[in-house]
């Protein structure tokens, strides 16, 4: 796969012309080629030295043992963490089971500007919502497409690599609901565990840390990300460093990204590569979990499909499931854990009777495109042949950043007395969203209209996405389909079904109106995009009314899904597991995943994630001393 990179890098440089009867233009065509000659060259011996000769892997286990201590379910974002961190000391043996394949070394899924090429791909589960009521009204059937990693890494192999943590509010109110030991101060230490910061700018923070496996960037690359941040100081915001500050993210700031040597750094890349050398760490790739099985209330292994072969691991101390918000909940069911009529339904015998796939929550986006006078953003050149040999050469250039993403921000947009973290957050792309195909959303969904078709391009657009709200009211749910493992579960996410989750987006607008408005942003006569739709049509194109309709028809999933295996206090009958993971009523099995989040953050959820599973190690390793 490197070595294709290398040849789709070089016939990115452009040749002459190739027509065979266009004789007189040959010479000049063999001229081009020679005088680029050097070019190449070069760039084939540094490309063959970064790539080949610095060659990574990760070893996967083909011969299995019948019993290990523990068994994680799921290489994602916890999981890599979890079988890291559980091997470390050589004592305890451990099996991870992913259901997709190792693409370490896949530039796809290296290349951080390939972000959006990620997904839809053999490494995606490619989930879908039901169709919603009321939301995705422009889109194709109504329903949300929704890319989880299904590969070593997980979803942190194909996200958008945003490094945001969440704030004081959100840990603090998790411990006041029952999840003791999670307030911010108890799990600012798990962050900092991981964290090998790569900037100059907070490097001496008490909030950052330099020496840990996970390297995180700042990004910058066009000079809209300036016009963005000096906007926010206009307004009376603070450009300030969103995961410091004691944990208040209110403010502008630039992107932190899963990012080191430009590469991308997912968990596979940073937890599991180091440690897949250990004799006591097995990973098994194309192996789907099927059943966990359990002895009464006590869990004793887990069976799972292997090269189309059933095999049967037993654990000697704990399985523990890190599937994700849709694949943890959907493997505990089919092993007898979940709701007693559901699960009925199906005829699946009864092991504890708990609320899983429940209290589902995510973030949704609006995106806003914006137009200036003059080129300064990437849409015309980030995919060029010269950011291509730029990256090629010196891992630099905007296919270095996550997708053009370079700037971010968060506020209040109604203040109250009891709110704990802002509800609003922009994040700039420094590039416009229509103009490539490769943003899965609007190439799966397909909308009707998206603009008068008046647009200018040719660098002269951007989008602000609006992502709201933060802790959103609609609550959805996932369900199983079957007593299939093989059968996707049914994912409803009743977006936009509480007002109040449209009223947030909407003071999101108004708040990007008075920033657009600002004089750095006049500067480049910045203006607004008005997207337009045919059932959306009113006197007032700028009334709430007529922004609801567009929000309902236009915001889209952020790829946040969280909550579905509630963690709270072990009487809390609304959780799955207690504040120690371990699910409630059963014993040898916990959930390390997003899906234990008592709500969502408000932030990007990869970080949590990571985070959580630092702290379920030791929480783990600390009940076996």
């Amino acid at each position: 796969m490197k070595i294709f990179y290398i040849f789709c890098t070089l016939l990115t440089l452009k040749r002459g012309p190739q027509r065979k009867d266009d004789k007189e233009k040959r010479p000049r065509q063999m001229n081009n080629i020679w005088s680029t000659l050097p070019v190449f060259i070069l760039a084939l011996s540094v490309i063959a030295y970064r790539y080949l000769v610095q060659e990574n892997s990760i070893r996967i286990t083909t011969q299995l043992n019948n019993t290990y201590d523990y068994i994680i379910v799921g290489a994602g974002s916890a999981g890599c963490v979890l079988a890291n961190r559980l091997s470390e000391n050589g004592k305890l043996s451990v099996l991870l089971l992913e259901a997709g394949e190792n693409d370490i070394g896949n530039y796809i899924f290296d290349i951080p500007g390939y972000t959006d090429k990620a997904v839809r791909t053999h490494a995606d589960w490619g989930y879908l919502t039901v169709p919603q009521k009321y939301a995705y009204k422009a889109y194709s059937k109504e329903v949300s497409y929704w890319p989880r990693g299904r590969t070593l890494g997980g979803t942190s192999t194909v996200n958008s690599l945003v490094y945001h943590r969440g704030g004081r509010g959100d840990y603090d109110k998790w411990a006041e609901l029952g999840a003791k030991g999670w307030d911010y101060d108890s799990v600012l230490p798990y962050f900092l565990k991981s964290e090998s910061f790569q900037s100059p700018s907070f490097r001496d923070s008490k909030y950052h840390n330099t020496n840990g496996p996970l390297k995180i960037t700042e990004t910058t690359v066009t000079p809209i990300s300036e016009i963005f941040l000096n906007g926010g100081k206009e307004l009376g915001y603070k450009i300030h460093d969103c995961n410091g500050n004691d944990g208040d993210q209110e403010g502008f700031c630039r992107l932190q990204t899963f990012i080191g040597d430009g590469l991308r750094s997912s968990t596979a890349r940073s937890f599991l590569m180091a440690a897949s050398s250990r004799e006591n760490l097995h990973i098994s790739t194309n192996s789907h979990a099927t059943k966990i099985n359990f002895e009464g209330k006590t869990a004793t292994g887990v069976s799972f499909i292997r090269g189309g072969l059933k095999f049967t691991a037993n654990v000697a101390k704990e399985v523990i499931v890190s599937a994700g918000a849709i694949g943890s909940p959907q493997l505990l069911m089919l092993s007898g854990v979940g709701p007693k009529a559901e699960l009925s339904e199906l005829k699946i015998p009864l092991v504890a009777n708990l609320p899983v796939g429940k209290n589902l929550q995510d973030h949704m986006m609006f995106p806003v495109m914006i137009q200036v006078n003059k080129s300064i953003s990437g849409s015309d050149w980030v995919y060029g042949w010269w950011s291509q040999l730029q990256y090629s050469l010196f891992r630099s250039g905007p296919l270095s950043v996550a997708g053009m993403r370079e700037a971010a921000a968060y506020f209040r947009t109604k203040p109250t007395p009891d709110d704990i973290s802002p509800d609003v957050q922009y994040q700039l792309h420094s590039i416009d969203i229509k103009y490539e195909k490769r943003f899965s959303f609007l190439d799966f969904a397909k909308p009707k209209a998206m603009t008068d078709g008046n647009v200018i391009g040719n660098g002269k657009l951007f989008t602000v996405g609006i992502m709201a709200p933060q802790h959103p009211k609609s609550v959805g749910e996932i369900r199983l389909r079957s007593n299939d493992p093989f059968d996707f579960p049914i994912i409803d996410p009743h977006y936009l079904e509480n007002p109040e989750d449209v009223e947030c987006f909407i003071r999101g607008i108004r708040k990007l109106q008075d920033l657009v408005a600002t004089k750095s942003f006049q500067s480049v006569e910045a203006k607004i995009i008005q997207i337009k739709h045919e059932d959306c049509q009113t006197k007032d194109q700028d009334s709430d009314k007529h922004l609801e309709c567009l929000v309902r028809h236009y915001a889209l999933t952020n790829y946040h899904p969280t909550s579905t295996c509630k963690m709270g206090a072990s009487n809390d009958e609304s959780a799955v597991v207690d504040p120690y993971l371990r699910v409630r009523g059963l014993a040898r099995l916990r959930v390390v995943d997003a899906s234990i989040m008592p709500f969502v953050t408000a932030s990007n959820t990869n970080a949590p994630v990571i985070m959580i599973a630092e702290k379920a190690a030791d929480i783990v390793l600390n009940s076996i001393k």
